[in-house]
């Protein structure tokens, strides 16, 4: 085993290298219908149509359509499928959680002038879970081609003068030294893989488990103008809990090299946010049969984004050696500002039976922006101006009542902001029983989508294509006082 040299110092060198880049802010711009279970069975097509706690996170209008207080509580079974095809191989793994929805109560005040043009007003307050990270990615294949370690070498080679263990990044090609996964030559001046395999021939394997959400506390108010005019606003609170952790692997399964047979590299990255946003909305009626809608969202600023993040190496060979090496706990801080968004919506309600409701949605991602005291974002900023773009995404959903039972369904597609003919699609249905002061919901949603991955880095290793499949099942129950 080599001699041990410390990391610490080092460690400030690459504060910055597991994440805070172009992939991160994306993540963490991008969100998804989220509330209650008829908001959910509609496909979340409610800008125009009101009357539901979720309205304070999409057009907080809406709730100037209350005429009583209301209590609601949403709990949800959340279930990912990921099928996961690299390299000629397919494998599929899946993830269920159990999590709170949506929770907030609903207070509606109305006035006691006479001579008042405004009906009532409300105040709203409670939280919407605007994103689940919940999920579980199983990749393998054989790689004919190269290693993790060949791109470790290549950096060790061209990164760092002299060529020296201090030198190298510890959290990837020092921690290769460290398990006699990279060795340096007294005569060439340069790092080889030790297993001496530049082409591959090596079975890599990747489980990725991620979870957390992305929640949303709401304070909302709003009022109703003669029954024509719904006002609204927001001031969003939304807080980020998002975990990732991944195990690669790669094995000599065919017995190609004398010395090296195996290898592990565990990761973890823990990011940790809350932020400020201003919804502001309006709903006009001009008759019984048509309201049209209009929100706008604010950017989200995120003062106080942290990732703390660590890593660890172990390596076996065929002469029963064993090496394992880890880094010290990484932490960094830093901001997040994410695009606004604009909301266009239009209802149409079939006399008191039911309605069709058609939400647009606009969001250019490319105004999203990092940025830290004392940090460097040029390039990953670069890349988001450049690369990213507007998504444009529509909800559709109806509803119809027969008695006190209401049945719903929805779709909704989302364009992708970083690939070409990416979408991802959610198809909903819903059934709900209503009383004067109480009502039970249920949704399901069902939610499809296309993306690439890479093991490692990309200029070395081809993507595995993963289709995702999510199926949530959502419960509301509201009391009205």
């Amino acid at each position: 085993m080599k001699n041990i040299i410390s990391l610490i110092a080092v460690l400030f060198l690459y504060s910055g290298i597991y994440a805070q880049n172009e992939t991160d802010a994306l993540r963490y711009s991008e969100t998804e219908f989220g509330g209650t279970a008829r908001y959910m069975g509609v496909a979340g097509a409610f800008g125009a149509v009101g009357g539901d706690f979720s309205s304070l996170s999409s057009n907080p209008a809406g709730m100037g359509f209350y005429r009583s207080s209301e209590f609601s509580i949403s709990p949800i079974i959340h279930q990912s499928i990921t099928n996961s095809f690299f390299l000629g191989i397919n494998n599929e793994d899946s993830k269920y959680n159990i999590a709170l929805q949506n929770v907030g109560v609903v207070l509606a005040l109305t006035t006691n002038k006479k001579n008042s043009d405004w009906n009532n007003f409300q105040f709203g307050i409670g939280k919407n879970r605007l994103k689940n990270f919940n999920n579980r990615i199983y990749t393998e294949g054989y790689n004919r081609n190269n290693s993790l370690l060949t791109s470790y070498v290549d950096y060790a080679n061209n990164n760092g003068y002299p060529k020296a263990p201090e030198n190298m990044n510890p959290f990837d090609t020092y921690l290769a030294w460290e398990t006699d996964l990279l060795y340096d030559s007294d005569t060439t001046d340069a790092y080889f893989w030790a297993a001496d395999m530049p082409n591959g021939d090596i079975m890599q394997r990747q489980l990725t488990k991620t979870k957390g959400y992305i929640d949303e506390l709401t304070i909302s108010f709003s009022g109703n103008y003669k029954n024509k005019i719904y006002i609204g606003g927001t001031i969003g609170v939304p807080t980020i809990d998002y975990t990732r952790s991944s195990v690669y692997k790669e094995f000599d399964t065919q017995n190609n090299s004398d010395y090296f047979n195996s290898l592990s590299k565990t990761e973890s990255l823990h990011t940790t946010g809350t932020g400020i946003n201003l919804k502001l909305g309006i709903i006009f009626r001009p008759t019984q049969w048509l309201r049209i809608g209009a929100a706008y969202h604010s950017p989200t600023f995120y003062s106080d984004m942290k990732d703390s993040w660590s890593a660890n190496m172990t390596s076996s060979f065929d002469n029963g050696d064993i090496y394992s090496s880890s880094t010290p706990r990484g932490t960094y801080n830093y901001e997040l500002t994410t695009p606004m968004k604009f909301i266009g919506s239009v209802a149409f309600f079939i006399k008191q039976q039911g309605f069709i409701s058609i939400d647009y949605e606009t969001v250019d991602y490319s105004n999203a922006h990092l940025n830290a005291d004392g940090g460097d974002f040029t390039d990953a900023n670069n890349i988001i101006n450049n690369d990213y773009s507007t998504q444009d995404n529509l909800r559709i959903g109806g509803e119809w009542r027969f008695d006190n039972f209401y049945f719903r369904g929805g779709y909704a597609i989302y364009n992708s902001a970083a690939y070409e003919d990416a979408t991802k699609t959610f198809s909903t249905m819903g059934i709900g029983y209503k009383t004067q002061s109480f009502s039970v919901d249920i949704a399901y949603i069902n939610s499809t989508y296309d993306s690439k991955d890479y093991i490692y880095d990309s200029y070395y290793v081809d993507p595995a294509n993963n289709t995702i499949e999510t199926n949530q099942i959502v419960l509301t129950l509201t009391h009205r006082f």
